[in-house]
């Protein structure tokens, strides 16, 4: 546990990699911006009451002459802004209600003077347009109420009558609403995102995989299937003309890697993963036949006993066959066992659901085969179940010269690759190093995995 914690606490923000994680979950983020703009929406219609203004304007003029001298212009611009203070208070109310005997509690007058002039502009703010128009309309018949408070020598005016409004003068405030929710629940999306992507302890490039598990890493593989319909389920292969370039010289590139191990005396490598789904026994296969390209003879076995892939990877008919599982049983010989897809490329394929596949693989027998088929061909490659699941993949680690753990981008924990990491490490053969799977620097989706792994390893237990 010393190990993990050390490694975890490496881990190093990684901008381009949080930006990826964020353009990843962008339906996520938009769909968490609408639900607070909805949310925003609907809090501010059950809140929301409209208000309606009507408006009106007054003039200040003398009270004993009607045409302002300079002078006395400029004493009614100085008093435009004493009225509109008074008729913004909320005295004004109680005196037309004193005046008039109408309840005035539900409508506020407001005012303001138009600079460097002497017209005051009023209105009254309500709940209805109606009520609005004719507490306006009180407040224009009776402005000799306000005139005392001001001046004994200035009065003011109606110049312009009330309007009836026709929309609710705080219509904006909704809009306003919805756009702040909007944008608070894009923000605050993109951070939750952004966090979990930066605390996540899945492994995320090939070099977090490198640097934090201290792991020699293979290569890495980016999606190919990115270029592939999404309803197309064939798997990728090197074989196949239409398989993207970049797929095939990643997998080209990390197969001559490979192939240098047998210099040092390698004969047969395991490739296993911790989990499911992460594209293992498509990358066996792939690894296998790019190392027969190069003129070695290869053998691909298929040692996945509860899950077997090859076959369908490969398009072999399984009825009345007999694979690896009935070879290892004494049923057939290997010639009758083994599919040669060319001169210097063949496999051993399981068919059929095995439940005693630990037994098998633990037997002398298995051992026996082993050995024989490294006497027979330059490398043997292994596809084996995943570490997570069954012990099959420690068992014939201990049987081949070396190992080799795909890891398939922010799908399993740092932590539980670890584990695997050691429990190979801890076998007799040489555990190799890693293969990064999922590397997509233009996407960052989750594609291109073998599908042959799916809810739960278990779930292939009514395979005949």
């Amino acid at each position: 546990m010393e190990r993990i914690r050390k490694k975890k606490a490496e881990k190093k923000v990684d901008l381009r990699e949080i930006g990826a994680d964020l353009l990843k979950n962008l339906p996520f983020i938009i769909l968490g911006a609408l639900a607070a703009a909805l949310a925003a929406f609907v809090i501010t219609k059950l809140t929301y009451t409209p208000e309606y203004t009507a408006k009106a304007s007054f003039y200040v003029r003398a009270i004993d002459n009607a045409n302002l001298t300079q002078a006395g212009y400029s004493s009614a611009t100085k008093l435009a802004v004493a009225y509109a203070e008074v008729i913004s208070d909320p005295i004004v109310n109680d005196k037309l209600s004193e005046e008039t005997g109408e309840d005035l509690d539900d409508v506020v007058f407001k005012a303001s003077e138009i600079e460097s002039t002497h017209i005051i502009e009023v209105s009254a703010v309500a709940p209805t347009p109606q009520r609005a128009y004719d507490c306006l309309c009180i407040l224009v018949d009776n402005y000799g109420v306000i005139t005392n408070y001001v001046s004994k020598t200035m009065t003011i005016l109606p110049e312009t009558m009330p309007t009836t409004p026709t929309s609710p003068s705080n219509l904006y405030s909704m809009k306003r609403n919805v756009a702040i929710g909007g944008l608070a629940g894009l923000l605050i999306s993109a951070a939750l995102f952004a966090l979990l992507s930066f605390f996540s302890d899945t492994i995320n490039t090939e070099a977090e995989l490198e640097e934090r598990l201290d792991v020699k890493v293979f290569g890495s593989i980016v999606d190919g299937s990115a270029y592939k319909k999404k309803s197309d389920a064939k798997v990728l292969l090197i074989s196949d003309k239409s398989t993207p370039f970049e797929f095939s010289e990643n997998i080209r590139r990390i197969a001559a890697r490979v192939e240098r191990l047998t210099r040092e005396g390698v004969k047969s490598v395991m490739i296993t993963s911790f989990g499911s789904n992460e594209g293992k026994s498509t990358i066996a296969a792939n690894i296998a036949m790019a190392i027969a390209e190069s003129g070695r003879s290869v053998l691909l076995i298929d040692s996945d006993f509860r899950n077997p892939s090859q076959y369908r990877i490969f398009d072999l008919e399984k009825e009345g066959k007999a694979g690896f599982s009935e070879l290892l049983n004494g049923e057939v010989t290997f010639g009758e066992a083994v599919v040669r897809r060319n001169k210097n490329f063949h496999i051993l394929p399981v068919y059929r659901f095995v439940k005693e596949s630990t037994e098998i693989i633990g037997s002398e027998k298995f051992d026996r085969v082993m050995d024989e088929l490294k006497t027979q061909y330059d490398l043997v490659i292994v596809d084996t179940p995943p570490t997570a699941f069954v012990a099959d993949a420690e068992i014939v680690s201990g049987k081949c010269d070396a190992s080799l753990l795909i890891v398939y981008k922010d799908t399993c924990s740092a932590s539980s690759i670890l584990g695997a990491v050691e429990a190979l490490e801890g076998a007799k053969s040489k555990f190799c190093g890693g293969i990064f799977n999922g590397a997509s620097p233009n996407s960052g989706r989750r594609i291109g995995r073998s599908r042959y792994y799916g809810k739960g390893y278990y779930g292939y237990g009514k395979h005949s």
